[in-house]
């Protein structure tokens, strides 16, 4: 039997009640209820609780009841077609536990009328000190707090740097992936060849022998190319990109630890290598120059004490630290000289013997 838009109404609006009735009699709590008292012809569908298209028209009701602010959050950026990511220490306090044992994450109750999602998610936000920081370069909002204001120095140099293009197809999605291997797979994807700052050190041992846990990312964007992505990853856990000039790798920074182009590149010579894949996995820091400086035929010596420590401002890595990479069309000088500026090393001359050394920063 078919039925007709008045009768089809009738229907949803029927199985609606039940449910609410239900909900309300034995107390149960649905992951999510929007109730309307008029159902629109471009009204989004409803799958187990979950509104799953992706609209930005008015909705009569938006009903919300003993919801987590990141599901309320997830659910209202999906239907006014909005790619977010929530301030990484946001979401790190949302996570901890108060003295009573509940998280510190709010629970939503409201009920609006005639609100379009976009609205509605401006509104629960700015009801508990949040803001929708919106990034017309990435396509990637930033959910943090009021106080906090987008560099536009940091905009400036990447819009620079990268040739981002419309992307109407793109969709990127990581569930509960770490930010080490989503950072991986965006530069991948991306064509970018980049190195990870050694400071940042998830899963490793800090200078008090503490391991740094590596956060996990969910996300689910659409019409945003990797690029785009990584650069929005970077900017939400307060990393910073700097591209060396004549290579184009990535450095990709802690935010305390920025890039001073430490190196001095003119005193290798000219390169006359050729482009190939440079790809270290578990290579130890000073075999990885050696086996650089061999294949680049470049005039340079290391020295002794990269074999025992690579010294930054901050601490002292464990000795001969292992680094894992892959950058395609790079030659060896140019692998030399981003190596130098991730591990904060120097290249010198001495004057008295004109030998030319890589060494750590003084």
């Amino acid at each position: 039997m078919k039925l007709d838009d008045r009768q089809l109404r009738i229907v949803i609006l029927t199985i609606a009640a039940f449910f609410y009735a239900m909900a309300t009699a034995n107390s149960q709590q649905f992951p999510l209820l929007i109730l309307s008292n008029a159902i629109p012809t471009n009204s989004p569908a409803i799958a187990n609780g979950e509104l799953v298209s992706e609209t930005n028209s008015t909705v009569s009701v938006i009903m919300f009841r003993d919801i987590p602010m990141s599901a309320v959050i997830e659910n209202l950026a999906r239907q006014a077609g909005i790619n977010y990511l929530i301030d990484a220490r946001l979401a790190k306090w949302w996570s901890m536990n108060d003295l009573a044992g509940n998280t510190h994450e709010p629970v939503v109750n409201f009920r609006w009328e005639n609100l379009t999602p976009k609205q509605a998610i401006v509104n629960v936000l700015n009801h508990y000190n949040l803001a929708l920081l919106e990034d017309p370069f990435t396509s990637v909002a930033r959910i943090t707090y009021t106080n906090q204001i987008v560099s536009p120095d940091e905009a400036n140099l990447i819009g620079s740097e990268t040739n981002i293009v419309a992307c109407s197809e793109c969709v990127i999605r990581f569930q509960d992936i770490p930010i080490t291997s989503v950072l991986e797979n965006l530069a991948r994807q991306g064509g970018v060849n980049y190195a990870l700052d050694p400071m940042i050190g998830y899963g490793l041992p800090d200078k008090h022998g503490q391991i740094k846990d590596e956060p996990s990312l969910t996300v689910y964007w659409h019409n945003v190319t990797p690029k785009q992505g990584l650069i929005a990853v970077c900017y939400d856990y307060d990393l910073t990109v700097g591209k060396i000039p004549d290579s184009g790798i990535w450095l990709i920074r802690a935010k305390d630890h920025p890039l001073r182009n430490f190196v001095d590149a003119g005193l290798l010579g000219s390169d006359t290598g050729d482009a190939t894949t440079v790809r270290f996995q578990d290579v130890p820091l000073d075999t990885a120059f050696q086996n650089l400086i061999s294949q680049g035929h470049v005039n340079v010596i290391l020295d002794p004490a990269i074999s025992d420590f690579v010294e930054s401002s901050r601490q002292k890595l464990p000795n001969s630290p292992t680094i894992f990479l892959r950058w395609e069309n790079v030659t060896p000088r140019q692998a030399i000289v981003a190596l130098c500026e991730d591990y904060d090393l120097v290249i010198v001359k001495d004057s008295a013997t004109g030998v030319v050394r890589i060494e750590p920063k003084k």
